[in-house]
């Protein structure tokens, strides 16, 4: 209530400190601060009370409080513990998303006590602005602690309700924050981050500095390389840096080119062969070093010659927490700013570099070297604390994920990696040549159909304008030319009428489009000197799946998706740009591809007995299985033709099921049993198709009952503990649930478990055959569930047996499980042109007449 005196017209203060008389807001409803009744030193600074906190009169309530709430409790803090409050403590609320009178924020700054606590958290522009000055920007500093003339840790976030309303899926972020927030209360501080850098500028210092080092190696030891670019296979080297405590770096220049181009005067150290020698010396008698991406700066050192090990990569470290591969997730500048609180000292550096691709040699030494020592010293600090973290009881998952698995798959992938995979320089010449042109005369042909001039089949209006316009055919969604549309038209159009071959043409212009654009150019911009060079990640997927760049033969499709083109005389575009890698000299490829792979992890994690049963045996069809436990004597009685229909509903229904289709989306796959029904016919929500496509999933989990109970367990545990673990220790992270968001998370429930597991499963077996066979064999990459290797004819008989034999049981022992894996092995001298070998199992080798060819011949 707010009280007026008659003589004076002065407001009386809702709370001490604030100046209502001068508010605008003075006749709004008032929710006063949350402030604990005992010593705190944390508080939460809100913008203003919003409907919610007004009706229970506490600031942030409802579902922003009780995210915020789950935040808190996390990092084992109590809500009674820190102080609550708001920028403003009456109610302001606009309709066209106005920001709050900047007068009342002034009125109502007083009553917040900044006294107290020791850390300050700002939740939105306004908050941040009434303690700073700063009045807007707060996402590019959340995290950070920011300078300011309060003598406080002020840590800036953005508000719970951001989270809700437009970033779920990142709600992580915050969360991370507290965990700094909790350090900061306590003591804690990472200040002194690159507070000292040392520059060696003469060789006697380095030497001297490098003999330091070698005799007195560290427990720790950050290395950091900058490059003119980040192609593992052509960057070069600007300087090195290390460090090994949190508060120094060390840079030493690497090439005279650099130094000369700034006109530092500065010689290029490891230039000269003294300084070279003494640095290779300390870094090879270090017992490991630590890194951010380790590959990178791993196989760059490799390079040149400098065998360095590796101790950690603390990205991986990170990775093994966070799953995310959105925007920045794993970048070393966000995990300074949210783990750190040290703000992003890349932002000197734009100054100087104007577009994504300008290299770092533009930037003057003086300016790169401090940007360097900012790298090495917090690895260092992220390293100590994520070993802090790794080591509490609720991360033993991620912990054994990380020591059990991907220390050794970065270890494997070090070695590999620098080795690239061999082109034949004259087929990528030839396709390079080809290609293209046949694309350009696919574009004519169309400009000669259409009548247009000018037609460019990648622009959607000219698309629609030939289609529904030039030619007049239906419009089956509206304006739309996505590939069903195109798939539809080119079914109802008469083979031979011109409407039908330039749906055709275009089918296989965009086809031409995407393999010279994303496959064959980039093959081209990896190769070096015979060979080229792919990027893959192993934290670029949630999943655990690999990643690449610029060279990613992980997404270049299976040739069986060009059997259509094949069959029609056209030659399988795909298997041309597969045949321009080929193997080592007197190598061959094999690829191993395990059968069934997600099915037979299904079947383990849930323990279902009948599918423990049928996947045992090595000749059992799952699908075909299926098909005859949904139809019964309809599928006995059925034709071949018939039956093979059937095998396929029960295909889709599997991995539909298990990729998180729902029924609805099942029925209108499938239509309904009414041969006349118009609804399913355009599309058209259909009662009987729903009501049979219920019965349909009902009598696929008939036999399985356990599956579907273990579906129904995972969705319950992943709703109670916020993640989904599988047995290797990776973990699915939901840290916020909502109406919105579920239906995505549940489609991932389901799939989540199955596919890591096998991607787990497949890495496991890369390595363990890599490091029992690596002096004949080795690892280009692997795709989906297979991998490709470079196998030298030199291996004996006896060895590839056993090495094929091992990526056959290594899944079995991964997963404790005595359900056998079989293994898919097709050979050949071109990655786009293996054969399969019909490879029958252990002691077979000998016997198999594909192998033995390729063993043998010259």
């Amino acid at each position: 209530m707010t009280t007026i005196s008659q003589e004076q017209d002065i407001v009386t203060p809702k709370y001490p400190g604030s100046k209502c008389n001068e508010c605008p807001l003075k006749d709004s409803k008032f929710v006063p601060p949350e402030i604990p009744d005992k010593p705190y030193k944390i508080l939460f600074l809100g913008q203003a009370p919003a409907n919610t906190e007004v009706r229970l009169g506490r600031p942030l309530v409802g579902d922003s409080g009780l995210v915020f709430n789950s935040a808190l409790e996390e990092h084992k803090l109590e809500r009674e513990d820190v102080a609550v409050d708001n920028a403003l403590l009456c109610y302001w609320y606009s309709r066209d998303g106005d920001k709050p009178p900047r007068e009342a924020l002034e009125a109502c700054r007083g009553h917040i006590d900044v006294s107290t606590p020791e850390v300050i958290i700002p939740l939105g522009n306004e908050a941040l602005g009434v303690l700073t000055g700063r009045w807007d920007g707060i996402l590019s500093i959340a995290g950070t602690t920011i300078p300011n003339e309060l003598g406080k840790k002020v840590v800036p976030l953005a508000h719970p309700a951001y989270y809700l309303r437009n970033n779920v899926n990142n709600f992580r972020d915050f969360k991370d924050s507290i965990w700094l927030i909790k350090q900061l209360s306590k003591g804690k501080s990472w200040d002194h981050i690159a507070e000292r850098m040392t520059v060696y500028e003469t060789r006697e210092e380095a030497i001297e500095f490098f003999h330091w080092l070698r005799d007195n190696p560290p427990e720790k030891l950050s290395v950091d390389l900058e490059t003119d670019s980040v192609d593992i296979a052509g960057a070069k080297i600007t300087s090195l840096g290390l460090a090994w405590e949190e508060d120094h770096g060390v840079v030493i220049p690497w090439p005279q080119e650099y130094q000369d181009q700034h006109n530092t005067g500065i010689d290029g150290l490891l230039e000269f062969e003294d300084v070279y020698q003494a640095c290779k010396e300390a870094l090879e008698v270090q017992t490991g070093v630590i890194a951010w991406n380790a590959p990178f700066d791993i196989c760059i050192l490799r390079r040149e010659d400098i065998n360095i090990k590796l101790k950690s990569d603390v990205l991986m470290k990170h990775y093994s927490m966070d799953e995310r591969n959105s925007a920045g997730a794993q970048s070393l500048k966000r995990n300074a700013s949210t783990f750190l609180g040290v703000p992003n000292w890349e932002t000197d550096l734009k100054k100087y570099l104007k577009r994504k691709a300008d290299p770092y040699t533009l930037v003057p030494p003086g300016t790169l070297f401090w940007y360097q020592t900012f790298d090495t010293t917090t690895n260092l600090a992220l390293d100590n604390v994520f070993d802090e973290m790794l080591a509490l009881p609720e991360n033993e998952g991620p912990s054994r994920l990380y020591h059990e698995r991907l220390s050794k798959w970065i270890q494997m992938f070090v070695e590999v990696l620098p080795v690239g995979a061999r082109m034949d320089l004259e087929k990528l010449r030839e396709a390079m040549e080809v290609m293209p042109a046949k694309r350009e005369a696919l574009v004519k042909e169309m400009r000669e159909i259409t009548g247009i001039p000018l037609y460019n089949p990648n622009s959607y209006l000219d698309n629609r304008k030939a289609l529904f316009e030039v030619f007049k055919l239906p419009k089956i969604k509206g304006l739309s030319t996505d590939k069903d549309v195109m798939a539809a038209l080119l079914e109802s159009t008469g083979e031979g009428t011109v409407e039908h071959t330039f749906i055709e043409l275009l089918t296989e212009f965009k086809q031409y489009q995407k393999v010279v654009g994303t496959y064959l150019v980039n093959l081209a911009r990896s190769y070096r000197g015979g060979f080229g060079y792919a990027d893959l990640k192993l934290f670029g997927a949630v999943t655990g799946r690999l990643t690449a760049n610029d060279f990613n033969p992980l997404v270049f499709p299976r040739e069986s998706r060009d059997e259509e083109r094949i069959k029609a005389g056209k030659g399988s575009l795909y298997g041309i740009v597969k045949e321009i890698i080929i193997p080592d000299e007197d190598s061959f490829f094999i690829q191993a591809d395990y059968s069934g792979m997600e099915l037979r992890v299904q079947a383990i994690l849930s323990q279902d007995p009948y599918m423990l049963e049928i996947l045992a045996d090595p000749k059992s069809d799952w699908h075909a299985t299926m098909a005859q436990e949904m139809y019964g004597a309809k599928f006995l009685d059925a034709s071949d033709g018939r039956r093979k229909e059937f095998r396929v509903i029960a295909k889709m229904l599997v991995f539909g099921l298990n990729y998180g289709r729902g029924i609805p989306s099942i029925a209108r796959q499938l239509g309904c049993s009414n041969a006349s029904c118009l609804r399913c016919s355009r599309n058209i929500k259909c009662a009987q198709a729903i009501k049979e496509a219920t019965e349909l999933v009902e009598s696929y989990f008939a036999p399985i009952p356990r599956l579907k109970q273990f579906r129904e367990e995972t969705v319950v545990i992943t709703k109670s503990q916020g993640y989904l673990e599988v047995p290797s220790g990776r973990r699915r992270r939901y840290d916020l649930i909502t109406r919105d968001n579920w239906k995505d998370i549940e489609k991932q429930i389901y799939n989540f478990p199955m596919q890591s597991t096998g991607n787990d499963c497949n890495l496991d077996a890369m390595y363990e055959a890599w490091t029992k066979y690596g002096t004949w064999v080795r690892p280009l990459w692997p795709i989906h569930d297979a991998v490709l290797w470079n196998v030298k004819k030199s291996i004996s008989i006896e060895t590839l047996d056993a090495f094929l034999t091992t990526l056959q049981e290594v899944p079995s022992r991964s997963l404790d499980t005595t359900l056998p894996f079989y293994i898919d092995v097709d050979a050949g001298t071109r990655w786009g042109k293996l054969e399969k070998t019909e490879w029958a199992g252990p002691g077979t080798t000998k016997n198999n007449a594909r192998l033995m060819e390729l063993l043998q011949a010259d």
